[in-house]
């Protein structure tokens, strides 16, 4: 029986971590290059609760003071994933949402 030592442990771990960060990045790259088609499905809903999101990223939204969707499609990846509690499968849940009514985040962010 082959025994596992704390720094195999630690070099999996950290190979697992850059694995998911890859997988994250390559992800994006993916909707950028093949954005998904847009559709023109009428008024673009304005409260986050027409969204369906996971109440856990609306309650992060709202608490950041965005409370609408106008708010959301303002900011951009980078902003969002500077807010405490919203981490790389919030961003992508929120964007394949926003796809699905033909939005998108912003690409430019406020700071620059």
């Amino acid at each position: 029986m082959r025994m596992r030592t704390s720094l195999t442990i630690g070099v999996d771990s950290t190979l697992d971590e850059l694995l998911s960060a890859r997988l994250y990045v390559n992800e994006l790259i993916a909707l950028r290059e093949n954005p998904p088609e847009l559709k023109k499905t009428g008024p673009r809903p304005r409260s986050l609760k027409r969204l369906r999101l996971s109440k856990h990223l609306q309650n992060t939204l709202v608490a950041s003071g965005l409370h609408s969707v106008d708010d959301v499609i303002k900011e951009s990846v980078r902003t969002l994933m500077h807010i405490p509690g919203l981490g790389k499968r919030s961003v992508v849940e929120l964007q394949h949402t926003l796809a699905e009514h033909g939005l998108a985040l912003s690409e430019i962010d406020p700071d620059e």
